[in-house]
């Protein structure tokens, strides 16, 4: 059995590499062209392909379920063609046998796509975005774990959280004098971008005289800062390009703060279901292997797994979308396409036997 691991093990894991990387090429040179449009300032042809290069990670880890499934179809459908899958078969080795042997360098892939999603993709997309938006002329930001900081003039401003209508949420300004004396400590619930400016909503503003402070609220005034929505957007992280423990931290906050946290609950979700996903594309491919794909040309098997990948997505996509708008739970959306999946599989694998 070692013999026959081995060889579905490399015959699994050239075609998934293969496909993996004539997706993401063809991505990537989507990417760059589209990015062609966007040049201005400093970000030029050789700025724009520094920024896709470094998004190579995070293409690599949103189309590894696609690849697994297309490449499944493609390395055993090869073994069908030659019929070594029925010689398998004739020597004694069950389907679920198979299935098992297809399934370990399967669920190594996938382990190594969360190692991927957890620690290098959030790096690159921060790396990447913060090199474009330098290029564009928006810097001066910082985002770190406690939050992001940003400073104009003599002013430090540490915002918590951003809202996906770019409205700030727990923002806190220092400044200071010339002598880089702390003149005020001014701290807000939130502030929204009205008019040309930042509203700042609930706001306490300390100030600092000899030994003693003054303290006062203001329930709304206007903040004029050069800060826009544009610039805030660019060094905030798409949820889908943050890790797992920086989306759990984040919808936490926003959850504690009563704010709607259901798309980074629904990214939170879907990276752990990552992996799962990743072997229920297998299971679905399988399934077709030993079904009706088992003689069908190479190219047809490409269609069909292109088709069930979008189609996979699109439904994910469905339920990710109608648990924002009716504010149903963020798991039940995205488990639920991932149990279909697998159940489809199964059932159709269980007819085989």
């Amino acid at each position: 059995m070692a013999i026959l691991d081995r060889y579905i093990r490399n015959q699994i894991l050239f075609t998934l590499v293969g496909v993996l990387v004539v997706i993401v090429g063809l991505d990537l040179l989507a990417a760059f062209i589209a990015e062609l449009e966007e040049l201005k300032g400093n970000y030029q042809q050789l700025q724009a392909l520094s920024y896709v290069f470094n998004t190579i990670p995070a293409r690599v880890y949103e189309f590894i379920p696609v690849a697994a499934l297309v490449g499944c179809l493609i390395g055993m459908g090869s073994l069908a063609n030659g019929s070594e899958l029925v010689v398998i078969r004739a020597a004694g080795v069950s389907i679920g046998r198979i299935v098992w042997s297809v399934l370990k360098p399967t669920l190594a892939v996938a382990f190594l796509s969360v190692l991927l999603g957890e620690y290098v993709v959030p790096l690159t997309e921060q790396y990447a975005q913060g090199q474009r938006s330098a290029a564009m002329g928006r810097d001066g930001l910082i985002k770190t774990k406690s939050g992001i900081w940003h400073r104009e003039g003599n002013e430090f401003i540490r915002i918590d959280a951003v809202g996906a209508d770019s409205t700030l949420y727990g923002v806190t300004r220092y400044r200071f004098d010339s002598s880089q004396e702390l003149m005020s400590a001014t701290v807000s619930r939130q502030a929204s971008y009205e008019n040309s400016s930042w509203r700042l909503k609930d706001t306490y503003i300390t100030r600092f005289r000899g030994d003693s402070t003054q303290v006062r609220y203001s329930a709304g005034h206007d903040w004029f800062i050069q800060l826009s929505p544009e610039s805030v957007s660019v060094v905030v992280l798409k949820p889908e390009s943050m890790s797992i423990s920086e989306l759990y931290q984040y919808k936490n906050y926003l959850q504690a703060q009563t704010l709607d946290a259901d798309q980074y609950a629904i990214a939170f979700w879907k990276k752990v279901f990552q992996p799962a996903i990743t072997v229920a594309m297998i299971i679905v491919a399988l399934s077709f292997i030993f079904g009706p794909l088992r003689s069908v040309t190479v190219g047809f098997r490409v269609v069909v797994g292109i088709v069930v990948g979008l189609g996979f997505q699109q439904g994910q996509d469905l339920f990710n979308y109608a648990a924002i708008v009716y504010h149903f739970d963020p798991f039940v959306a995205v488990a639920m396409p991932v149990v279909l999946c697998f159940t489809a599989g199964f059932v159709l694998l269980n007819r085989l036997r």
